[in-house]
């Protein structure tokens, strides 16, 4: 998890006041932690898919995020590894979330999908 920091806060991405706040927190960048401080300060899910779905439904609730950018694969995992665990997220994580999505953002989907067919 080696980010440049260009790429972890680009210009305009945070507010003045949020970049102050981000500065004050004193945060290691993700490339100094163990995997356990990755786990525990919430920079990775992983487990089981039922802990997985678990853990980002705290996600969603405590951040109020309604899109999710993950990534299947960290360290030297194998592609075979990395590829079932997308499977699983897929399969048994993801439709977890379908419903749950307000029904203003279902709306905007459908429209747009409708608009571009």
């Amino acid at each position: 998890m080696k980010i440049p920091p260009h790429f972890l806060v680009p210009p305009g991405y945070l507010s003045e006041e949020s970049l102050l706040r981000f500065l004050a927190a004193e945060l290691r960048p993700p490339s100094e932690l163990s995997f356990e401080e990755l786990e525990r300060h919430g920079y990775i899910l992983f487990g089981s898919p039922k802990t997985v779905r678990d853990r980002l439904k705290e996600v969603v609730k405590d951040l109020g995020i309604g899109l999710f950018v993950g990534g299947a694969r960290i360290g030297d995992m194998s592609h075979e590894r990395a590829r079932k665990s997308t499977e699983l997220f897929a399969r048994e994580v993801i439709p977890h979330f379908r419903d749950e999505r307000p029904a203003t953002v279902k709306a905007g989907v459908r429209e747009k999908r409708r608009g571009n067919a």
